[in-house]
């Protein structure tokens, strides 16, 4: 009985961990405004790089100190980019309905892979400084 709890108790904990880890899914096609696309895109390249170092550090891994600099960067980047993408809602004004559905979905899913980057990168640069 108490290995059953045991067995139980381990599934949950690991089902757990592996859904908190669950990568986010890259817009598939382009909405056709090059300011909406560049944005998403750039986005999802930046989420993409976070999401290999953070599995690499929850793995046991330790960064070198380029990677931590990259990091960093990531970090100012993602907050740049959060605000390129407020900008860039205004190219929907003109355009048809579908469209602005379109891009504005495609405009959230890249705010949350930026969240997610800035959340990540200063959670990284935490965990360096008080290594330090």
């Amino acid at each position: 009985m108490r290995l059953k709890l045991l067995i139980l108790f381990i599934l949950l904990n690991v089902s757990a961990k592996l859904y908190s880890q669950k990568k986010l899914q890259r817009p598939s096609g382009n909405v056709g405004i090059e300011s909406i696309d560049s944005v998403v895109v750039q986005s999802f390249n930046l989420y993409e790089k976070l999401f290999t170092y953070k599995k690499r550090l929850d793995a046991g891994d330790i960064l070198n100190k380029d990677e931590l600099c990259q990091i960093e960067a990531f970090s100012s980047f993602s907050d740049s980019l959060a605000k390129n993408a407020i900008a860039v809602r205004s190219d929907l004004d003109s355009e048809s309905f579908l469209m602005k559905i379109r891009g504005t979905i495609q405009l959230q899913r890249a705010k949350r892979a930026l969240d997610y980057c800035h959340r990540t990168s200063k959670e990284i640069i935490s965990k360096k400084n008080t290594l330090d």
